[in-house]
């Protein structure tokens, strides 16, 4: 285990905290030991377990009634735009005739694209000849005729 920096316990103090069960599994050693040597430590943690005590005593503010009624007419409003543009976009000319060529322009691209990236000069092959032969009983034999040494 690493010892925790004063600004590693900082930054996670601010993030997580002084509640240890909020911190992260793997950083909960590093905090007690950072608490058991650090004086100044130990005051951070004090500090920031009466701003979390504060803030848990306060009131979550009710949103009004403005504010509610707008998101409730987007989340309502959301699908009914979208099928109307998808009922636009899937009946409409332009689409009928891109469609078509935006597929084949992929196509072209892909096979670009394979054919850049295939290797320009042919790979030797390391046999010269390969035979295989069937013997009776159903085995088959092979037999390399010749490895070519330089290729390795």
């Amino acid at each position: 285990m690493t010892a925790m920096t004063p600004e590693r316990f900082e930054t996670l103090l601010q993030s997580y905290g002084a509640v240890r069960e909020h911190w992260p599994a793997a950083e909960r050693a590093g905090l007690d030991a950072r608490l058991a040597e650090s004086p100044e430590a130990r005051a951070a943690w004090r500090a920031a377990a009466r701003l979390d005590a504060l803030l848990q005593a306060a009131p979550a503010p009710a949103p009004s009634a403005a504010l509610t009624r707008r998101v409730e007419n987007l989340v309502t409003a959301l699908p009914a735009r979208r099928a109307r543009w998808w009922r636009r976009a899937k009946g409409s000319r332009t689409t009928r005739i891109l469609r078509p060529a935006l597929i084949a322009a992929s196509g072209v691209l892909g096979i670009g694209i394979g054919i850049a990236a295939a290797p320009q000069q042919p790979v030797a092959p390391l046999y010269e000849t390969v035979d295989v032969t069937a013997i009776s009983g159903g085995a088959i034999g092979i037999r390399i005729a010749e490895i070519l040494e330089d290729q390795q």
